[in-house]
């Protein structure tokens, strides 16, 4: 009878620790372990939960994923989960994982990219390539493609019929801010989002100037001016009434910025044979306003231009002394006696 009774003993204790051992293997499993190292794993749109489960199984975070997947239909019924790429670090569990899941706590792959103002077409060029963006052959074939242009237009209704004097279709346009562009956006989607952007700034302005759609590609044509003639904002309402003044009377602009434009290269300092280049962008030769914007101007210098200083300047020289501000002339003398303490304050740097 003893004999009997340890033999049945034993045979308890082996069920109840094979049990126990079967229960805890069961349990790791369903309940899974920890990273053991750190890797990204990506959740595409619509993908099912035993996909998600099995590549978990590959990375070792799960043990049996179809365990799981039952496990998860009866106690967590309504889980649900966001497509995106996840970084699961070293020894995040299971549970921890899945919790990324459901609150999208996706990797951020994308890049905010500032297009500062006063820029042209090719200094955007050039950021977007320098940010990693986009290709710079792709950009060029948009933004200089008229085809790509006419086909804009009607989708973005502000951009302006095209000139064969042209220089750049898309110059003006492009609204400087601070994008961010995803790693999957292409470079026309880019550029959508650029002129995306300047479309809400048209529409925001226009609802405080009904009359503004009367005159927008010149608006945008003098902005840029302004923003190339002027670095102070408090200043661009005075500098465009000067050139809203000159336009008036029938004077040429003669903006240094329009010439610089013109010119294949920027100069330092523009020589007397460069203000007789025959460019219609030369403001110096051509009257009136040149074939386009020169460069993307900045909101301030859009409201300068469509609420201008009323005043009777017709003149305006930088003064030198480093505050990047102007003297104002209402005649020719007084703008050479401007010009002369200008070059006094140049002399004293």
């Amino acid at each position: 009878m003893k004999k009997w009774l340890i033999s049945i003993t034993t045979v308890v204790l082996v069920i109840a620790i094979v049990s126990f051992a079967g229960y805890h293997y069961v349990l790791k499993q369903i309940h899974g372990t920890v990273a053991e190292e750190t890797f990204e794993l990506t959740i595409e749109q619509g993908e099912p939960l035993r996909q998600v489960l099995s590549e978990l199984e590959d990375k070792g975070l799960v043990g049996n994923a179809g365990w799981r997947y039952i496990y998860m239909r009866f106690k967590q019924p309504d889980f649900t989960y966001q497509a995106g790429d996840y970084l699961i670090e070293e020894g995040t569990s299971l549970d921890e994982a899945l919790q990324k899941f459901q609150k999208g706590d996706v990797i951020d792959h994308s890049l905010k990219v500032t297009i500062p103002e006063g820029w042209t077409v090719e200094q955007i060029i050039d950021r977007l390539v320098e940010e990693d963006v986009g290709d710079k052959e792709t950009f060029n074939n948009l933004f200089y493609s008229k085809d790509y242009y006419e086909q804009k237009q009607e989708q973005f209704t502000f951009l302006p019929p095209l000139t064969d004097d042209i220089k750049s279709p898309f110059e003006g346009y492009l609204f400087p801010d601070t994008y961010t562009f995803h790693d999957r956006m292409t470079e026309e989607e880019m550029v959508e989002q650029m002129l995306a952007q300047t479309a809400r700034v048209v529409d925001k302005l226009a609802s405080e100037n009904p009359r503004m759609s009367e005159a927008l590609p010149q608006m945008f044509t003098l902005a840029s001016i302004v923003e190339k003639e002027t670095k102070v904002s408090e200043e661009r309402p005075r500098v465009a009434g000067v050139f809203y003044n000159r336009l008036e009377q029938d004077w040429k602009l003669e903006a240094d910025s329009t010439v610089q434009y013109a010119l294949e290269e920027r100069k330092e300092r523009l020589l007397y044979k460069d203000l007789e280049i025959d460019d219609p962008y030369n403001t110096y030769v051509y009257d009136g306003l040149p074939p386009g914007p020169i460069a993307s101007p900045g909101l301030s210098s859009l409201e300068a231009v469509l609420n201008p200083e009323q005043n009777d300047f017709l003149f305006f020289v930088t003064k030198k002394d480093g505050s990047e501000t102007h003297y104002f002339a209402k005649t020719f003398d007084e703008h050479k006696q401007n010009r002369a303490k200008s070059e006094a304050h140049a002399q004293k740097q």
